[in-house]
């Protein structure tokens, strides 16, 4: 049987930073990291 689970995710979004943080349901909250402003800099950072 296949278990699933939500992760929610935040994006404090400035000119010049992405600040993100996720959460999962019934869980902890984590800071998980910076990035700058520009879409460019999201994508590289967070490309698979």
């Amino acid at each position: 049987m296949k278990q699933s689970s939500k992760i929610f995710v935040g994006m404090d979004v400035h000119k010049d930073s992405i600040d993100i943080t996720v959460a999962e349901q019934g869980g902890e909250v984590r800071r998980f990291g910076e990035v700058g402003g520009e879409r460019s800099a999201l994508l590289r950072r967070y490309e698979s």
